[in-house]
Order: C-alpha cells, then structure tokens, then sequence
C-alpha cells in the first residue's frame, strides 16, 4: 500500500540566505540606465563572478552532524554532476570530512534546527567560501529522518542548486508569480513558518529582471521552484504559480548547469586546458570593462564599477 503523505502544516521552505554577501547585492554592477540588451550583457558577465570554474574541484565539509546523516548528503548533491562539470569533493564517502576552517574549503554544511541559522538555505555560489556557515539543512542531520527520504533528497538537491548558482525559479522575473498572490495569504503563509514580514516577501516576491540568475523563461518543474498551497494563490490551483512538489532535477535545470559549467572540449584526442582562476578572474574583469565601454558608461563611472567589481572577486 502506497504510503499517504499527512500534512501536519507547512512543507519545509528554504530562505535564501542571500544577506549581504548574496547575489541581488551585485546588481549594483549592472547599471539601470543602459539599453535592455546592454544590460542582459553586463549581467551575464556578473552572473559568472559568482559561479565556480567548470571543471572546478568545490571542497565541501560539515560544521555537524554523524556520518550516516552527511553520506546521506553527499549521495544525494553528487546527483548534480552528472549534469554540471564540477566535482563536488566531500572526502570519504562513508564519512564526509569535519570543517577545519582553513581557505581550501568552500561549502560549509551544518544541521542547526533552531534559532536565526535554523532550517534549509544556502549561499548562491561561490558566495559560499565568504562564510563560515553556508548551508543549513536542518533535520536531515538526524540519522533517522522525521519525513520520507524522498523529501531530504529534494531538499537537499534544492540546496545544492543555489550553492551551484542558482535562484528560487518561482522568483524569476519571467514568471510573472507576484501579481498571482493575495499578499495577506502569503504572509500569512510565511508566519506559519515562522518568518517576519520582510523574510516572506524576500523568499517569494520576485526577483527584478535585473537580479535574474536562472535561464530566460521560467520552469515550473524545475528543483528551484516552491510547491505552494493553492490559498496562497488569487486563482487556487487554476494557477500558474501552483506547482506540484518537484523531487527531480528539471530538463531545464540540467541545461542551466550544461550552460554554467560545460563540459571540457575535446580536440581529436587532446582535452583543452581550463583557465587557471587567476586568467579567469582577469578575463571576467576585462570582459566586464569591455561591456560597460560597449554600453556607453562614462569612463570615470565605468573605472569605479570595475574597481568595484574586482573587490568582490577572490584574490589570484
């Protein structure tokens, strides 16, 4: 007999834990005054500041947690690359490694199931290494989980993808989810979770165009999107906003990791070299100079954006 889901009040959400060092803050680097296609270009140049190389070696680690619990992870976010060029390194399979907090670490996994750090959320990217805590996923730290395995595992896979890069899909500007919602409802919906005004708006209201970090139009089965109760919706489950549960990755989500991190190219039997991260930090600075200069920025604003731009990028 099939195993019936009972619901005792909300399914667990995600905060995006963008804070301060979280992408929208780097929509500073895309000026509001330029062309649309001007914009689309610079944004494209800032989006890959914040995602690792392809071929990229990410070390991750665990602040918590017994070995049952972090091999559980570990099984599930290596699921992502077989559809992204990097290697997510945790160690000894059977024992995740513990975090030492040195520089060679980049994702920093704890189980806190109360207080501000409590519940499941991630750095977008590589904003990971600029913290010592960047991702949390609550009670998946149990060795014996309090929901279906199925459900850690979407989890799980859900925060892995910010990690990788990626945005909450039902926030993407192409969307169109904010004129869908009656605002009481979501609020009221966010205060069932625990959440302040501020926190509900920031993890369902979307994105502007300019802050846009997944692909160009929206997918509603993508492991980035929320699964909603239909009250929170103006027209219930008529509509398009309201999504089953999505416990997969996407066709959509698997193209976004193929465009992020492509695979190596192959010349007849000799692979080409990746840049190193110092020639791929100075490319990402001159290609950001060349579009601002493509744009029309004035040269004295367009040398302080790139000064600034090359402040939020790691050191060669």
């Amino acid at each position: 007999m099939a195993q019936q889901k009972v619901e005792i009040g909300p399914e667990p959400l995600c905060t995006a834990a963008f804070g301060t060092a979280g992408y929208p803050a780097l929509t500073r680097f895309v000026p509001g005054d330029i062309p649309a296609p001007a914009r689309a270009n610079v944004r494209g140049v800032v989006v890959r500041s914040i995602t690792w190389r392809p071929g990229e070696t990410i070390k991750v680690c665990f602040r918590a947690g017994s070995p049952k619990a972090r091999a559980r992870v570990a099984k599930f976010a290596n699921e992502w690359m077989n559809y992204a060029n990097v290697v997510l390194d945790f160690g000894d399979k059977d024992n995740p490694r513990s975090c030492q907090g040195d520089n060679s670490e980049a994702i920093k996994i704890d189980f806190v199931e109360k207080g501000a750090a409590a519940g499941y959320w991630s750095q977008v990217g590589t904003n990971s290494r600029k913290v010592a805590h960047s991702m949390n996923l609550g009670d998946i730290g149990r060795d014996e989980l309090p929901f279906p395995e199925a459900e850690a595992r979407r989890l799980t896979m859900h925060e892995f993808g910010h990690a990788l890069g990626m945005l909450h899909e039902h926030q993407s500007p192409k969307g169109n989810c904010g004129v869908e919602y009656h605002e009481e409802a979501l609020l009221a919906y966010g205060a069932l979770l625990g959440w302040s005004r501020e926190k509900a708006l920031s993890n369902f209201i979307p994105y502007s165009e300019s802050a846009e970090l997944n692909a160009s139009e929206v997918d509603r089965r993508s492991i980035m999107h929320y699964s909603l109760p239909p009250w929170i919706f103006k027209a219930g489950q008529n509509s398009p906003c309201f999504v089953r549960p999505n416990y997969e990755i996407s066709d959509g989500d698997k193209a976004f990791m193929g465009r992020i991190y492509p695979k190596a190219e192959v010349v007849a039997t000799r692979s080409v070299a990746q840049p190193s991260a110092s020639q791929r930090r100075t490319a990402l600075i001159e290609e950001y100079r060349g579009q601002l200069h493509k744009a029309g920025v004035e040269k004295g604003k367009a040398d302080e954006l790139v000064k600034q731009f090359s402040a939020t990028l790691p050191a060669p």
